[in-house]
């Protein structure tokens, strides 16, 4: 019953991925696609227009680009170290005075701080050298 219910899922969740491939434009010197206009410029040499490729990114130069990715993992890194502390923290709830699963607990707080300080470390090179 859990593997058709599984599978049933997976069929449901993929079923609207399929992809189709981009019709061949015809005449004229930009055509819509997919709702942004492309301008065509010459010819293949068998008779269909050559398009040209839009940059998909919004990012105009490599600093934009690290800038971005920067940005993300900060905001990713975040959230998990949210989640990180609140499980060192039931970690600490769970030890009940043990002092074996405390020393694991602080252990555990120490390398959530070590990682929270390396994300917001890269945030503040990158900000530096972005001055620079």
């Amino acid at each position: 019953m859990k593997k058709i219910l599984l599978t049933a899922i997976v069929i449901l969740l993929t079923a609207n991925t399929v992809v189709f491939a981009q019709s061949t434009v015809t005449g004229g010197a930009s055509s819509q696609t997919g709702g942004k206009a492309s301008t065509v410029i010459g010819n293949s040499g068998n008779g269909g227009p050559i398009p040209v490729l839009s940059n998909p990114l919004k990012f105009k130069t490599l600093e934009g680009l690290i800038s971005g990715l920067v940005k993300i993992a900060l905001q990713l890194g975040s959230m998990i170290a949210v989640l990180a502390l609140v499980w060192v923290g039931f970690l600490f709830i769970v030890a009940q005075g043990n002092d074996s699963k405390i020393t694991a607990a602080k252990n555990a707080l120490w390398w959530v701080i070590i990682g929270i300080a390396i994300l917001f470390g890269a945030q503040l090179i990158m900000e530096i050298i972005k001055g620079t």
